[in-house]
């Protein structure tokens, strides 16, 4: 008698083959966002060919990270200016104002200038009172009069006149009556 078939061969997934998802590799990160402090860079990739009958998913195209350049310069910020201080009534003088450093310059950025803390300027000039000065009174003169009733007097001289409203100068001669003694009958 005679043998079957050794061998049976029957047809068996006749799908397509799951393909995967092929993606480019990364390209390089990009520039931070920031030129200085805290900031963020991406990169990205290209997908090639879709996945297909069941085949892997892409992966995300982009990508994202933080990154930092260091500190941001700072410049020098002064504060406000103080008053200014107060002019004399008169007379030739200054007056001057200060201010004070808030933040120093630092990491590149502009450095305080001492020389700005401080600033000065002429007040307007006004002409100051000034009183009359006089000398001391000299000694009295000899009595007029050898004998009884006389007068006699003293002087004094300015030595500097009253000007610009101040005080005037008082009298440059005084006289007075002087008793020379008795007379001889």
């Amino acid at each position: 008698a005679a043998c079957g078939f050794l061998d049976e061969v029957e047809e068996c997934n006749n799908g397509a083959c799951a393909k995967d998802c092929a993606q480019s590799e990364w390209s390089q990160w990009c520039r931070c966002s920031s030129d200085c402090g805290p900031g963020r860079r991406d990169r990205t990739r290209f997908t090639l060919s879709q996945p297909q009958s069941g085949g892997i998913s892409c992966g995300p195209s982009e990508e994202y990270e933080s990154c930092d350049n260091g500190p941001c310069a700072q410049d020098c910020a002064y504060g406000n200016w103080a008053s200014w201080s107060q002019c004399p009534s008169c007379g030739a003088a200054s007056r001057s104002r200060s201010r004070q450093i808030q933040t120093q310059g630092a990491f590149g950025g502009v450095q305080c200038d001492f020389g700005s803390l401080s600033e000065t300027e002429q007040c307007p000039f006004v002409s100051c009172a000034i009183d009359c000065q006089m000398s001391f009174w000299a000694a009295w003169t000899r009595c007029s009069a050898d004998c009884g009733s006389g007068s006699r007097s003293r002087t004094r001289s300015i030595q500097i006149p009253a000007q610009n409203g101040g005080a005037q100068c008082g009298q440059t001669e005084e006289w007075e009556t002087c008793d020379g003694g008795p007379c001889a009958p």
